[in-house]
C-alpha cells in the first residue's frame, strides 16, 4: 500500500483515498501559494503602473500649482522611475498624435523634444 502525504506539510494522511491534505488549513495554504504564483507577475505589472501614474499625477500637480502647462522632459520622469514600457492604452488625440495613457493620465510628445501630461 502507498503512502499518502499531505501535499503542504507532508504528514501522513488518514481517510479517503482521494484526500489530499490533512486539515482545511493545509488545503486553504496550498490554494493561497498556487494563486500567489499565479498572479505574481500581474501584481508586479499593477504595481509598476500605479508607480507611473503616481509620477504623471505628482509632476501634473506641481505644473498645475505653478499655474504652467504639464511640459516635461524624459530625464525628469526617468529619475523619477517612470517607467516607458508600461502604460494602460494608447489614444490619439484630434491632431492625430499619439497619446500613452497610464489610467487617466495621459504623456504626448511635444514638439520641443519632450513630454505634456494631460488628464483624460
Amino acid at each position: 500500500m502507498e503512502k499518502r502525504i499531505c501535499l503542504t506539510c507532508e504528514e501522513p494522511l488518514r481517510g479517503r483515498s482521494d484526500k489530499k491534505f490533512c486539515d482545511d488549513g493545509c488545503r486553504s495554504l496550498h490554494h493561497q501559494q498556487k494563486s500567489q504564483e499565479q498572479l505574481g507577475s500581474l501584481r508586479q505589472i499593477n504595481a509598476l503602473l500605479r508607480k507611473n501614474r503616481q509620477i504623471l499625477a505628482a509632476l501634473f500637480s506641481e505644473f498645475q500649482f505653478q499655474n504652467r502647462e504639464a511640459h516635461v522632459d524624459r530625464w525628469a520622469l526617468i529619475q523619477r522611475g517612470f517607467v516607458f514600457d508600461f502604460h494602460t492604452h494608447r489614444s490619439q488625440n484630434a491632431e492625430g498624435k499619439e497619446i500613452c495613457c497610464v489610467y487617466d493620465l495621459g504623456l504626448m510628445e511635444d514638439e520641443k523634444g519632450g513630454y505634456r501630461i494631460a488628464i483624460f
